[in-house]
C-alpha cells in the first residue's frame, strides 16, 4: 500500500490531500531498541568533509547546501547517490507551505512516490543524536509515520521556526544540511510559489541537483527494503 511522506508538526499529520489526523507517535515514549549511538560513532571513524549540493530550480536560480555528512551520515549518503545518479532531475516540487517547507523528490509528483527502498530515520526520537537544526535554509528528509520510512523526498525550510516547532521538527526529521547560497532564491519561492495549503502557487520544477563530495568516495546508504 502507497505511504504519504509527509511532514509531522505538533499533532498534526499533514497529508497530501490536506486531510487531518491525529499523530500517534506525538508525545509517545520511543520503544526499548538498540542505542545507535556506538554503531554511528564506528560509521564515522573516517572523517568525511562535508559535500557541497547544488539544486537548480527551472527558471527561478539555485541554492547550495553544505550537507553535514557527519552529523547524518545515511541521509547524506542517500541523497548524494540519488543526485548524482540524476534521480532528482525534472521532477516537481509538489508541496509548498508558506514559511514553512517546500518539498519534492517525489518521482510520481503526488507526495506517495520514492525510490523503493527506505532508511534510517536520523533524528533524536529515533534514537540518533543529528545536531543539525532545522533553520531557514535547512534541507532535510521527509517520511511516513514510520520513523525509518524517508527515501527520496526532501524538503527545504522556507521561513523561522519558532522554540516550539523547532524542537519537534529536530525531535522528528532528520536534517541534513544547511544553505550557503541563494536565500534569494529561497526567498522568492516562499513568497511567489507557496501558499497556506501547500498546494503550489506556480508549478516549481528541479532542473538538477548534484553534489560536490570534494573528491570523497562516499558510501552508498544502508538501504531498508
Amino acid at each position: 500500500m502507497k505511504k504519504y511522506l509527509v511532514l509531522l508538526l505538533g499533532s498534526i499529520l499533514l497529508l497530501g490531500c490536506g486531510i487531518m489526523i491525529d499523530d500517534p507517535y506525538d508525545n509517545k515514549p520511543v520503544e526499548n531498541e538498540q542505542n545507535n549511538d556506538q554503531e554511528n560513532k564506528e560509521e564515522n571513524e573516517i572523517m568525511y568533509k562535508n559535500p557541497i549540493a547544488t539544486i537548480k530550480f527551472k527558471d527561478v536560480g539555485e541554492m547550495k547546501f553544505e550537507l553535514k555528512v557527519m552529523d547524518a551520515p545515511q541521509s547524506v549518503y542517500n541523497f548524494t547517490e540519488l543526485a548524482n545518479k540524476g534521480f532528482y532531475d525534472g521532477l516537481l516540487m509538489h508541496r509548498i507551505i508558506r514559511d514553512f517547507v517546500a518539498q519534492g523528490g517525489d518521482p510520481l509528483g503526488t507526495g506517495t512516490g520514492g525510490p523503493g527502498y527506505s532508511i534510517k530515520g536520523e533524528f533524536t526520537n529515533n534514537r540518533v543524536d543529528n545536531p543539525t537544526q532545522h533553520d531557514k535554509g535547512a534541507i532535510a528528509f521527509a517520511r511516513s509515520m514510520a520513523r525509518d520510512s524517508a527515501g527520496s523526498q526532501f524538503y527545504i525550510v522556507t521561513g523561522n521556526y519558532d522554540a516550539n516547532n523547532m524542537a519537534r521538527m529536530n525531535a522528528d526529521y532528520a536534517a541534513f544540511g544547511n544553505l550557503l547560497e541563494g536565500e534569494d532564491v529561497l526567498d522568492l519561492i516562499n513568497n511567489e510559489y507557496a501558499s497556506q495549503d501547500g498546494n503550489p502557487a506556480k508549478v516549481l520544477i528541479v532542473e538538477s541537483i548534484t553534489v560536490d563530495t570534494l573528491g570523497q568516495d562516499l558510501p552508498s546508504p544502508d538501504k531498508i527494503n
